[in-house]
Formats: C-alpha cells, structure tokens, sequence
C-alpha cells in the first residue's frame, strides 16, 4: 500500500507541475490526491501513509522530474491582463498607398515597338501580335515598369540613380504584393517582399538625409511614406519581464493617481463646511479678542508664527 500511495503522489505532483495552473489550484489538488490514497490506506499505517503522502513542501516533485524547468509561468496571479505582443506586420507597414501596379490596355505594343513607323501603318493582325494582349506575363510586367520608372527617372538612359532605385524597387514590391494576394501560402514571395522592402526602406532613408526635395518628390509620385527612426534612439529589447515591470509601474502609478483624485474630491465636496467652519471659528477668535481686549503686541504673541519664532530663538 506504501508503494501505491508514493506512485500516486509523485504522478499527480508532476501533472500538477507541467500545467499552468495556479499554486492554489495545485496545493488544493495535492491534498485532495493525499486524502485519497488516506482512506484508502490501512488503519493501522495511517501515520506512516501521512507522513509520506503530505510532505514538507507542497509540491514534491520526485527526481527525474526535479531539474526541469518550466517554460512560461502564468501570469494570472497579475492585476491586470498580459499576453506577448502581435509580431510587427512590415508589409502591412510598408509605406505604400497603392498596392498593385497599374492596369495597362492590352493593345499596347511590346517594349522596343512603340516608335516603330512599320508598326503604326501594318495591318491589324501586324499589330496583334506584336501587342500586349500575345505576350506573356514578363513582357507586360517589364511595360509596366518602364512606365511606373518614367514617374522620378531623370532622363531616358538613367538606370543608377537613388530615384531610380527606389521607383525600381516599389514596383517589385507591389508585383509582389499582388502574387502574394494571389497565393498567400507561398513563403518565397513573403520573404523577398520583405527583403524589397527593407532595401527601399534603406534607399529612403539616405535619400532623406542628404537630398529632402528629391526625397519628397519621390514620395509624392510613387504614393509612399516612410518615417525613419530617431537617431541616436535605439529601442530597449523586448523581454516579459521587463514588459511586466513596466505595467506595474504604470498601474501602481494609475492607483495612486487615483486615490489622490478621490481623495481631492473628497476634500471638495467638504469644502463648503470647511469654510462654513472656519468661518465661525474666526468670527469666535475675534469675539474673543474683543472681550480681553487684547493689544496689537498681544495678538501677535498669540499667533502660531510667532509663537514658533520664540521657541526657535529660546532654542
């Protein structure tokens, strides 16, 4: 029977253990576990049994299991509710206030045939197949770009400056944006969008510094935004600890702010017999004054401030 109550004990302790409950729950249920394998132990080992069964500590915890160590601990014993921050959605912040490239007629011709005279008097059948609606989804893609670029590009052979770059890199950013709309299990896409991303988020930030007018130029064509971080700011590392310690500070901070405006408000609403007490208390002084017929040397005596310089000067 001693072996069956040690077995149970050290099973129900290590439930109790990987469980995220309160330590009340888990003292309740260890004793509750004790008083079972109690009544079901013989009369006459019943010191033994509760020897074993309730020991020192609450929870006993045999010693394969005594090294672990748990994970997360519960947070319910809190004033106030806690729970770990949403992960930062940077495609959702990406800046863009468009967020898919524009539509583009299908009877556009290829790029390199826009110029092209033969094409302009050829036969309708001529230019169907040298126009967009024949042409596959890279040719109609790389149209789009040399049109959305032609917004912040200089001049027709610019290919390296930031302008360019940033124009570049937000139309691979809105293409991706689309084929991820359009398939939002694909991991691949979702990462290099949020590698184009960064890149641009970069661009924008030298452009920013060393050239504003450009810098806003460009944000006003392409339909961005960004706003960069403080310099010299670097924000402290998120930790659970250090998020808690700072709820507690603010709400032992709400709690007292609290009580000193329940107690101003107290104090407010006593105000009219307050005065209506001081009030009386004033006119009885002087009433009092009155009867002794007390000198201006008298009553200064008599007051509090002079009272307290005496002591001071006797001291």
């Amino acid at each position: 029977m001693s072996c069956f109550v040690r077995i149970s004990n050290s099973v129900s302790n290590v439930r109790l253990l990987f469980t995220k409950m309160s330590l009340s729950e888990s003292v309740c249920r260890v004793t509750a576990a004790s008083v079972h394998t109690l009544t079901s132990a013989e009369s006459g080992n019943r010191e033994a049994v509760l020897s074993r069964a309730c020991p020192q500590s609450p929870l006993h915890v045999s010693r394969r299991y005594r090294n672990r160590k748990i994970l997360s601990w519960p947070t319910d014993y809190l004033p106030y509710e806690w729970s770990y921050p949403p992960p930062k959605d940077l495609i959702a912040e990406s800046g863009d206030h468009v967020h898919n490239t524009d539509p583009i007629e299908l009877s556009t011709p290829k790029y390199g045939f826009e110029l092209s005279e033969e094409l302009q008097t050829a036969s309708p059948e001529v230019k169907r197949l040298f126009s967009l609606e024949l042409a596959t989804m890279r040719e109609i893609f790389h149209v789009k770009k040399k049109r959305f670029v032609k917004l912040v590009q200089r001049h027709p052979y610019d290919e390296y400056s930031m302008e360019y770059k940033i124009a570049h890199k937000t139309f691979r950013i809105r293409k991706l944006k689309e084929v991820l709309a359009a398939f939002p299990k694909r991991k691949e896409v979702k990462t290099d969008l949020c590698h184009a991303i960064h890149s641009r988020n970069k661009m924008l930030k030298y452009l920013r510094r060393w050239d504003r007018k450009r810098f806003d130029f460009v944000t006003q064509k392409l339909q961005i935004s960004f706003t960069p971080a403080p310099l010299n700011c670097l924000p402290p590392p998120f930790t659970k600890k250090g998020d808690l310690r700072r709820l507690t500070k603010e709400y032992c901070a709400k709690m007292k702010q609290d009580k000193l405006d329940a107690f101003h408000a107290k104090l407010k609403a006593e105000r009219a017999d307050f005065l209506e007490e001081k009030r009386k208390t004033e006119e009885w002084i002087r009433s009092e004054e009155e009867r002794l017929k007390l000198t201006e040397e008298e009553r200064k005596s008599t007051e509090y401030v002079g009272i307290l310089k005496e002591l001071k000067h006797d001291a």
